[in-house]
């Protein structure tokens, strides 16, 4: 029980620090010029590669967050960066624990791969995340 209440709690705050992030990314999309937003998206993805490389896998999956944002409010969520921001976004959740949206976002990530005719990068994603991820999600699962 004391595990499940300290999972909501992370839950819980994760969803309000996330919209308030996500409130923080609406504001620039409407001040921006539409030509600037794909270097904007850019920019988030590299600070959260930053991030992810210092180990600071909190910060480094709401920057992936705010470029997933951006991209999916241009259009631009069935193209390889989309997806490939989608897959870092996948191992930093693995690594903070949450394997079960990790597999859930390395199925859209295979999903968009394919769309593009990216097979070899598909197979990639699914030898290198999906059954990784399946694999302690199902730990996870059992274990509750």
């Amino acid at each position: 029980m004391k595990k499940s209440i300290t999972l909501f709690l992370i839950i819980l705050s994760t969803a309000l620090f996330a919209d308030s992030a996500l409130t923080h990314v609406e504001t620039i999309i409407q001040n921006s010029r539409p030509a600037d937003l794909p270097a904007i998206a850019g920019n988030y993805s590299a600070l959260g590669s930053t991030h992810q490389i210092k180990g600071d896998y909190a910060k480094a999956l709401e920057n992936y967050k705010k470029s997933l944002h951006i991209r999916k409010a241009i259009g631009l969520d069935k193209t390889q960066g989309y997806a490939t921001v989608l897959f870092l976004e996948s191992i930093v959740e693995h690594k903070l624990g949450d394997s079960c949206s990790a597999m859930a976002n390395i199925k859209k990530v295979i999903s968009i791969y394919q769309y593009l005719g990216l097979v070899d990068d598909a197979q990639v994603a699914e030898k290198e995340g999906l059954k990784e991820f399946k694999s302690a999600c199902e730990v996870y699962l059992s274990s509750n």
